[in-house]
């Protein structure tokens, strides 16, 4: 398993550090870098490992923002990194805590004390991850977590963690699937939602055709701010239905794409090989 995750992580590191930066012999022109880290903390943290994983890769986007934002010893960069958890109503999770001790803007910290604010806050990093996910622990049965809204997310909140003058970097950490506990918010538009149920509709070997035959997918949101995105843990809630993964890989790019994301990469949780083909330039 820790091979496995290892192949993961290293597919992740490789994403995350690739950047716009141009090169030539004059000199290294270098934007301003925004690591924003989305977290689905459903149920999806029933699953083995599952918070070991997600607290490799938050620490793992960090090394890679720590390496644009030092030149080379001190911190002189206006980089951010900041960790956003997707609401969950009802839930206990002291989100707003969490988000703030999860978030270094240091664009808004003077050159004199970035450094200082740099080392404490990479100091306290691995701890207030641990702390996140011990809290967002609220049982062994998917009935005791309040779902996310991740299309609700999208639609009205990521706009404000992405930055129009820098190089925006997105890691989200998902099984995937748009759930949440009541239904009745759901909105339609003909063969498209803002869920994911209509993933029950699409059995067999033909659901492609189906789908694009229909137009099924999810409603597409307004994505202006360009930014590279990775999505993290893809994994079927159905043991038994081997073409699950697909779908959800399928319906994610389209949503994506046609929200104005460009390229977005997915990665497996627990495949025993990450879908190289799919992270080519």
């Amino acid at each position: 398993m820790k091979t496995i995750f290892s192949q993961i992580l290293g597919v992740l590191i490789i994403i995350i550090s690739s950047c716009s930066c141009t090169h030539s012999n004059e000199q290294i022109i270098s934007k301003k870098h925004n690591y924003v880290i989305v977290l689905d903390l459903s149920d999806r943290l029933l699953y083995q490992g599952q918070a070991e994983k997600d607290s490799a890769i938050i620490l793992a986007a960090f090394n890679e923002f720590e390496k644009s934002a030092r030149s080379p010893l001190i911190v002189t960069s206006n980089d951010r990194f900041i960790v956003r958890i997707i609401p969950q109503k009802g839930s206990p999770l002291k989100q707003d805590y969490f988000e703030n001790k999860l978030n270094l803007d240091l664009s808004t910290i003077d050159a004199a004390r970035k450094n200082s604010a740099f080392v404490a806050f990479k100091g306290e990093l691995s701890k207030t991850i641990s702390e996140l996910y011990i809290e967002a622990h609220l049982g062994n049965k998917s009935e005791n977590y309040f779902g996310v809204d991740i299309w609700k997310f999208f639609n009205d909140q990521i706009k404000t963690v992405l930055n129009k003058d820098a190089e925006n970097k997105v890691v989200m950490l998902t099984d995937g699937y748009f759930d949440f506990n009541v239904n009745t918010h759901v909105i339609h538009n003909r063969n498209k939602c803002s869920c994911t149920d209509f993933l029950q509709k699409l059995n067999g070997k033909d659901w492609l055709v189906k789908a694009e035959k229909d137009s099924v997918g999810i409603i597409p949101v307004s994505i202006n701010t360009k930014a590279k995105w990775v999505i993290a843990g893809i994994h079927s809630k159905q043991p038994n239905n081997i073409l699950m993964e697909e779908e959800l890989i399928y319906f994610w790019k389209k949503w994506l794409k046609e929200s104005g994301a460009n390229e977005p990469k997915i990665v497996l949780d627990g495949a025993s090989s990450v879908m190289m083909g799919e992270y080519g330039n």
